[in-house]
């Protein structure tokens, strides 16, 4: 199902929640929106650094909205990710 604009800033918020599984849902749920503001896209880099898995993958999946010259070199340092899915997202990307 689509998400809303209207949960945006509040998906931005709950990039920084204290939960890893809120993160990760927020970060999830970013990935599906059709933008991604500014404030999302620094929050999301900080998500690519945890030890989750799961989040670091939400995260470079929605950071793929973002220009592609503000996240090459984001993108270039996840292909070393420890997780395969995570590696595969930033080599398409």
């Amino acid at each position: 199902a689509a998400v809303p604009a209207t949960a945006g800033p509040a998906l931005v918020g709950a990039l920084r929640d204290p939960e890893t599984q809120v993160r990760a849902n927020a970060a999830h749920a970013r990935a599906r929106m059709d933008e991604l503001p500014a404030g999302a896209a620094e929050a999301l880099r900080l998500c690519t650094t945890d030890p989750n898995d799961g989040l670091r993958l939400n995260a470079a999946l929605a950071l793929r909205k973002a220009a592609a010259a503000d996240t090459a070199d984001l993108m270039r340092h996840l292909l070393d990710d420890p997780s395969v899915r995570v590696r595969l997202v930033a080599a398409g990307a």
